[in-house]
This record gives structure tokens, C-alpha cells and sequence, in this order.
């Protein structure tokens, strides 16, 4: 669960969506998440270590319109979407149910379409 946010100010861009300012969190795990360039998650209170599922379900929380883009029509989060943890894709180890550590950082590479 995410507490003692501290927003970071300044407007991020990430996929096309203009963020107002990503959280930290106070005396917190040091687990970081970035989709692109833009932190979003910088720290983990809860001393139990996040799933990258759980991760990526907290930014729900206050970036929804961010998550609807990860997901397809059923809310699932897409196959083809990019995660990987400090450099290896999630696809490697256990997907969404890989335990997190202190000091892993989980980075969402943003989906780009067009034509």
C-alpha cells in the first residue's frame, strides 16, 4: 500500500500522458519504477517486498489514465507491454509474480503506435 507520498514537482511526460509530478515515498524499501524517462514510483513502505504486479497496481492509484494505456480490453495488462527489472524482461523470471528486492528498479518501456 502507498503512504507518506511526497510528490516530486514538475509535469512528466510518459506515452503521451503530461503527469503533474511522480511520488516518493518516506522511509521506504528503495524500489524504483519508471515508465520512459518519468519516475513513478520511488520507494516501497510496506516492509513485505511488491510483486511487479503489485507494483504496477499501485500506480493505478493515481495514474489511471497511464495504467488503461498498459492494459487491453479486459484490464489486463498487455502481453506485448515491455517490463523488465534492472535490465532483464519480466518474461525471464516468474512475469508478474517476481518478488521485488531493495534496490531493484522496474522500468515500463511506453507503447508506441501509428503509422
Amino acid at each position: 500500500m502507498l503512504k507518506n507520498l511526497e510528490r516530486i514537482p514538475g509535469p512528466l511526460d510518459c506515452n503521451g500522458i503530461v503527469l503533474q509530478g511522480a511520488f516518493v515515498q518516506k522511509n521506504a524499501m528503495n524500489i524504483k519504477l519508471t515508465c520512459g524517462s518519468d519516475l513513478l514510483i520511488a520507494g516501497w513502505e510496506d516492509q513485505i517486498p511488491p510483486t511487479v504486479g503489485q507494483l504496477l497496481a499501485a500506480v493505478r492509484t493515481t495514474r489511471p489514465k497511464l495504467v488503461a494505456t498498459w492494459c487491453d480490453t479486459q484490464a489486463r495488462l498487455r502481453e506485448s507491454l515491455p517490463v523488465f527489472i534492472n535490465g532483464e524482461h519480466i518474461r525471464y523470471r516468474q512475469g508478474l509474480q517476481t518478488e521485488l528486492k531493495d534496490g531493484d528498479e522496474v522500468y515500463v518501456i511506453p507503447l508506441i503506435a501509428g503509422g
